[in-house]
């Protein structure tokens, strides 16, 4: 019988958020930096629309994570629930401004998840942020980093840096169906912003809501009759 621990306090469920930092993103607007700026911003709606959704009728508990990336990875938090020290860490970040290497930052996510304490959460989710330019693909490629991500548990919905995206390769990061991961939902301009995160967050919530159904083995039936001997003459 499989049983998640703590199920009766409710939903569990892990946010994990991976922003692109790299010079396609932080120099897409003057001031320098400026935009990245605007994705931490994004960053503290959520996760504020997300803490307001604790006081539903079935309580859900939140933990965040996240990491930031260009031609390599930094990891700003590690999973936790308590959001201060994560939203904390999360507008200290400075932007890296080289190449983007997305599957290097799928992959990390992946393992970042995985290093979650032996709690496992009912839901594991991802929310990442770039405008699917890439300079490279050292790390497998994005459709096979993306792939491994999902086998792993985690649904990933991704949100559009700016108008200025490649679009066939966040539709490729995206869970299925692309039409509730990714959609069109863009970080900015502020507008648009707003509705990314309502929608997104109202996703999410309304899966926790959802009654949990858990597995277990049934009683074994009875035995069956024993069965006749039957004789075969050539």
């Amino acid at each position: 019988m499989q049983i998640y621990p703590q199920r009766s306090l409710g939903c569990l469920a892990n946010v994990y958020f991976a922003i692109d930092t790299s010079e396609s993103v932080a120099m897409a607007r003057f001031p320098w930096g400026s935009l990245v700026s605007k994705l931490i911003d994004f960053l503290s709606l959520f996760v504020e629309r997300l803490e307001q959704s604790s006081q539903l009728p079935r309580k859900i508990q939140w933990a965040y994570g996240g990491l930031h990336f260009s031609s390599h990875v930094e990891v700003f938090s590690p999973i936790v629930q308590n959001p201060s020290p994560f939203l904390a860490r999360a507008r200290a970040i400075r932007y890296i401004g080289k190449g983007t290497f997305i599957d290097c930052a799928l992959r990390n996510v992946t393992e970042q998840v995985r290093l979650r304490s032996p709690v496992r959460p009912v839901l594991q989710y991802a929310v990442v942020l770039t405008d699917g330019h890439m300079t490279g693909s050292p790390c497998g490629g994005v459709q096979e980093a993306a792939e491994a991500a999902k086998a792993a548990g985690i649904k990933i919905f991704v949100v559009a840096t700016n108008q200025e995206t490649v679009e066939g390769e966040l539709r490729l990061i995206a869970s299925s169906p692309a039409a509730k991961y990714r959609k069109d939902y863009q970080a900015f301009p502020s507008a648009q912003q707003q509705e990314a995160v309502n929608r997104i967050t109202s996703a999410m919530v309304s899966v926790c809501q959802q009654p949990m159904c858990m597995e277990t083995k049934g009683i074994e039936g009875p035995k069956g009759q024993k069965g006749i001997k039957v004789r075969c003459d050539d």
